[in-house]
């Protein structure tokens, strides 16, 4: 179960969740193939045990920042429910972000033209006190609709 889940408070709901961009591996992503192509150039060029050994050596490297994006995205989350706005991010070193609405002063969403095309952006919330939370690179909604009151 995920974080937001774990926590809601009796008879809270949520309204609305979003997830990380597929565009944090973007980055990490080229750096892993520039790390293949050199990894295959080294290997070739000195061949034997020793090639093999630096080319794997460079792979596993260049493989550091995908995984650590991977882990990112799949440990931070973002929600909106009927009582509170929830943030989570982080597996081990976690830091969480939970205001009732009463307590939100104010809620930006910052895109520039890429984040834009793409549908993406960073989102800072802004609670009372000082509390301020940014979260770079939000992707649109998963699905969770919107719950409706019987009164509309």
């Amino acid at each position: 179960m995920s974080y937001v889940d774990d926590n809601l408070l009796s008879g809270e709901q949520v309204l609305h969740r979003a997830r990380l961009h597929w565009g944090i591996f973007v980055g990490p992503a080229i750096l892993l193939f520039i790390g293949l192509i050199i990894a295959l150039s080294v290997g070739a060029e000195m061949g034997g045990g020793g090639g093999f050994f630096v080319a794997v050596l460079i792979i596993l490297l260049t493989a550091i920042p995908i995984i650590r994006a991977a882990i990112t995205y799949l440990t931070t989350e973002f929600a909106v429910t009927s009582r509170r706005v929830i943030a989570k991010r982080g597996l081990i070193g976690r830091s969480t972000l939970e205001l009732n609405h009463a307590r939100v002063e104010g809620l930006a969403v910052r895109q520039g033209i890429i984040s834009r095309i793409f549908n993406a952006g960073t989102i800072v919330v802004n609670g009372t006190g000082g509390t301020r939370q940014s979260i770079p690179f939000i992707s649109e909604s998963n699905g969770v609709p919107p719950q409706r009151s019987g009164n509309h």
